[in-house]
């Protein structure tokens, strides 16, 4: 698995749970706010709340370089095309011949017959 798809993964979830979190929190706060209860956000927790999205921050990051690391390794151990070339059958970009101004004349009134 790339480590770029693993990154474009988990950064949208993050931000799904995010949002979720917030929405969560906010309704806490007016039913708790309802209810006559005293609404406190300690220091100690608001710290450990931000150590704990740090963590989760850090640890995405670590992970999508550790892939990239890993894709290093094996295109230098294995053969460069392993990871940075994509492999081309010799078909795919057979050169065309040229176009004369005919066929592309013609071609152009195909296209404004089809739309």
């Amino acid at each position: 698995m790339d480590p770029d798809n693993v990154i474009g993964m988990v950064v949208p979830l993050l931000i799904i749970l995010g949002i979720t979190g917030a929405i969560a929190l906010g309704l806490y706060m007016v039913q708790a706010a309802r209810r006559g209860d005293k609404q406190e956000f300690p220091t100690r927790t608001l710290f450990r709340m931000y150590l704990a999205l740090l963590s989760v921050v850090s640890l995405v990051l670590m992970v999508g370089g550790i892939g990239h690391l890993v894709n290093l390794g094996m295109s230098e151990t294995l053969d460069r095309d392993f990871s940075y070339y994509p492999v081309y059958s010799s078909n795919d970009f057979a050169p065309r011949a040229p176009l004369s101004k005919g066929d592309v004349l013609q071609s152009q009134q195909n296209n404004f017959q089809i739309r």
